[in-house]
């Protein structure tokens, strides 16, 4: 039992998602906010999202960094491939160090009850460049695979909204790009690869690994209830290390469940027996 130090004020636990409805806070048509906590001190709150429709957020600035945890649904980046879904925790603004790639297929069965995940990552090609340069534009392209990988031209910047898309050949980029740079009052033109899937070869390859993944997914029924989507819902850690023998963060089993009965079933992982003492917190503290 831990003693509650003298001055220190006790913990507070609360229900994040409310059954009033009156404590939800309107924003906009469909979404509302919840404030969960407001640091007088620091200056800091945490907030909870609700939104009820598809859309994008419109441009706005942060004080400070921000961290958002999805608890449904999906949100994601309009410049970034990658898509946060639920259970996902990160950043805003994304400060990864490599453009990163994930492709989710959703198997949906309304009469089931069911939705049915498949997904795929990798590296990506989401490259961009600022530049009055033509030189340096066709070193970009080289770097980012074109013509393969098409490119989409604005004027002035990133946030332009005279687009130029479908770029798939030299000529053609010439001439968008000597249009936009005519466009522009800086002579800057802003190049990027373009991320629709049919311009995209690196996402098409993922998003065919996603198909397999989900129709593996689809393929692995429940022993209970002959459901499909019967997958690893959790890995439980402690596999022993070789040098030591003590628990290691390496995973020992396997937790299988399905989403429409509950039933679930423990599975010991068969590839090995040990853990490297690289995962130890003993032998590689």
């Amino acid at each position: 039992m831990i003693v509650q130090l003298p001055g220190i004020q006790p913990e507070i636990a609360i229900q994040a998602i409310p059954d009033d409805e009156r404590v939800w806070v309107p924003q906009a048509p469909e979404v509302w906010f919840r404030p969960l906590l407001l640091n007088t001190v620091t200056g800091s709150w945490c907030n909870l999202l609700r939104v009820r429709k598809a859309g994008v957020l419109s441009r706005h600035i942060h004080p400070s960094w921000v961290t958002g945890y999805v608890i449904r649904g999906a949100w994601r980046y309009l410049e970034h491939d990658w898509v946060a879904s639920e259970g996902s925790f990160g950043p805003d603004p994304f400060t990864g160090m490599f453009p990163w790639n994930v492709e989710l297929l959703v198997w949906i069965d309304d009469r089931l009850g069911l939705e049915v995940v498949g997904m795929a990552q990798g590296a990506a090609r989401s490259g961009h460049l600022q530049t009055g340069d033509w030189a340096e534009v066709e070193a970009f392209a080289a770097r980012e695979g074109f013509p393969q990988h098409q490119l989409v031209l604005r004027p002035e910047g990133p946030d332009d909204l005279r687009i130029h898309k479908g770029i798939a050949d030299r000529e053609r980029l010439k001439a968008c790009f000597d249009e936009c740079q005519a466009m522009a009052r800086n002579r800057q033109v802003f190049v990027e690869t373009d991320l629709r899937a049919f311009a995209n070869p690196s996402r098409m390859q993922h998003i065919e690994q996603a198909a397999g993944d989900l129709l593996a997914h689809l393929q692995s029924t429940c022993p209970a209830c002959d459901a499909p989507g019967y997958w690893v819902s959790e890995r439980q850690a402690g596999l022993p290390c070789a040098a030591c023998g003590l628990p290691t963060t390496s995973y020992r089993s396997e937790v299988w469940s399905c989403t429409r009965c509950q039933h679930r079933e423990v599975k010991p992982r068969t590839d090995c027996t040990v853990a490297e003492p690289r995962h130890c917190s003993r032998c590689n503290p």
